[in-house]
């Protein structure tokens, strides 16, 4: 039996395919570089490495004291006989207890001939409430005159001169929102009383 040669052109599966020529142009270490695999996450060969992020720093936030920024109210024109009258009550009510904001509201009188120092009364045993600290009131008979001073004969003021909006303003420019609605009301009725007087 005459054993049967192999086929130049079909040569059989298991045989192994010639090695590729490799290209002159490419060099072996570059050639063994581009054969690494590339791992997810990493750099590749070649790429230009990224600084690491960096989160922006925060913006200085200013602290507001609570005058910042608000203009100072000018002194009421021939209000010096009506700034003696508000130190006097405040001086009274100095040596009286503590009121609660909501509950002077229901104290004051509306009408009779103590109606303006009643409410002076509410409204001084509480103002330190609607402020958040203490009221700054000299003494009558005291050349200078404080900020709360001159903030208050502003409002009252501007509520006898029927001038709301700018008396709200310097309501609301103070005093919390939870405690605009029985202040505005002490110093209105205070406003509308001091006239009596």
């Amino acid at each position: 039996m005459i054993p049967r040669l192999p086929d130049p052109a079909h040569p059989p599966a298991s045989a192994e395919a010639p090695p590729r020529p490799q290209d002159a142009s490419v060099s072996p270490a570059a050639a063994q570089a581009s054969a690494r695999p590339v791992r997810h996450g990493a750099e590749a060969p070649g790429d230009v490495p990224r600084a690491p992020a960096v989160a922006p720093a925060p913006l200085p936030f200013p602290r507001r004291t609570e005058t910042q920024g608000m203009p100072l109210p000018a002194p009421v024109p021939g209000g010096a006989a009506r700034l003696e009258t508000l130190r006097r009550f405040a001086s009274e009510a100095r040596a009286a207890a503590r009121l609660d904001l909501d509950g002077a509201c229901t104290l004051a009188a509306p009408d009779g001939p103590d109606a303006a120092r009643t409410y002076a009364a509410a409204l001084f045993r509480t103002l330190g409430q609607a402020l958040g600290r203490p009221p700054r009131l000299h003494a009558p008979g005291t050349a200078e005159t404080s900020f709360d001073e001159r903030w208050l004969a502003r409002i009252l003021e501007r509520i006898e001169a029927g001038d709301e909006p700018s008396a709200t303003f310097l309501i609301c420019a103070r005093v919390a929102p939870v405690r605009r609605r029985p202040t505005a009301f002490l110093l209105r009725g205070l406003a509308r009383r001091l006239e009596a007087l």
